[in-house]
C-alpha cells in the first residue's frame, strides 16, 4: 500500500478582489470625513434674474415703476429707488438671457435684496458674477453688515467674486447695492448669483473617521498576507 500526499486548498480571493473589497470599505468609511458636505437650508432662487422674462432689452423696477419692486424672490430697495433687468445680446450677461444693472434712472443708491432660509450656524459659500455696464460700484451686505465692495469700470467683463459667512438664524437677507456711479443711468452689472451651504467636519470627528481608516487598512493588510502566507492543507490517501 503506497501512502501519497495529495495537496488540497480553500478557494482564495484573489488579490484583485481583496483590494476591491478593501477599496469599497475605504470609500464608505471615507464618508465620515468629506471636508464639507450639504447642509438642509432652502436654496434661494432666481440668482440669475430669469424672471421674469423681459419682452424689450431694458425694464426698469421699483416701486415708483410700472413693472413694480418684484424680481421674482428679490425686492429693489429703498422705495423711491429703480434697477434694470437687461437682457442679450443687447447687453452682456454670465448666465441665462438676463442680468441686472444695480442704477436705473433714479442713479446710486438703489440695491435689490432677497430673504432666504438658512440654518443657524452653518457656513454658506456666496458667489455672483460682476461687470461694468457703466462706472461704478456694487456693495455687498449679509444681513445689514457689508462684507464685499468692488469698483467696475465701464466695458469691464464679468469676473466671479466670492463671500462666505456664517448664518445666525433661519433666515438671512442678502442684499446689493451701489453707492458710486460715473453715470446716472446706469452702473455695475450683477448675475448668476449662487449659493451654496457648507459644514465643516469637527476635528474630533475627523479623528475618529481617520482611526477608522487606519483600522481598515490594517485589516486589510492582514489579511492579504495571511492569505498569501498561510500553509497548504493536507491531507493523506490509501490506495
Amino acid at each position: 500500500m503506497a501512502m501519497t500526499q495529495l495537496q488540497t486548498q480553500r478557494p482564495r480571493r484573489s488579490m484583485r478582489t481583496t483590494a476591491a473589497w478593501a477599496a469599497g470599505l475605504l470609500a464608505t468609511t471615507g464618508l465620515l470625513v468629506a471636508g464639507v458636505a450639504p447642509a438642509s437650508a432652502a436654496p434661494f432662487s432666481n440668482g440669475s434674474f430669469e424672471t421674469p422674462v423681459i419682452g424689450p432689452t431694458v425694464v426698469e423696477f421699483g416701486t415708483t415703476t410700472p413693472a413694480g419692486p418684484n424680481i421674482g424672490p428679490w425686492t429693489v430697495v429703498p422705495a423711491g429707488e429703480t434697477v434694470d433687468i437687461v437682457r442679450a445680446p443687447t447687453f452682456p450677461v454670465s448666465d441665462g438671457n438676463q442680468s441686472i444693472d444695480i442704477v436705473g434712472t433714479t442713479g446710486p443708491g438703489a440695491g435689490v435684496q432677497q430673504t432666504f432660509d438658512t440654518v443657524s450656524g452653518t457656513g454658506y459659500l456666496l458667489t455672483y458674477d460682476v461687470a461694468g455696464l457703466c462706472s461704478g460700484n456694487l456693495n455687498t451686505k449679509i444681513n445689514g453688515t457689508q462684507v464685499d465692495t468692488v469698483s467696475v469700470a465701464a466695458g469691464q467683463p464679468f469676473a466671479t467674486r466670492t463671500v462666505t459667512f456664517t448664518a445666525t438664524g433661519p433666515s438671512t437677507t442678502l442684499l446689493f447695492d451701489s453707492s458710486v456711479s460715473g453715470s446716472n443711468v446706469c452702473g455695475a452689472g450683477l448675475d448668476n448669483v449662487r449659493l451654496a451651504p457648507v459644514v465643516a467636519v469637527p476635528i474630533a470627528d475627523a479623528k475618529l473617521a481617520g482611526g477608522a481608516i487606519g483600522g481598515v487598512l490594517m485589516l486589510t493588510l492582514g489579511i492579504v498576507l495571511y492569505r498569501r502566507r498561510s500553509p497548504s492543507s493536507w491531507v493523506r490517501s490509501a490506495h
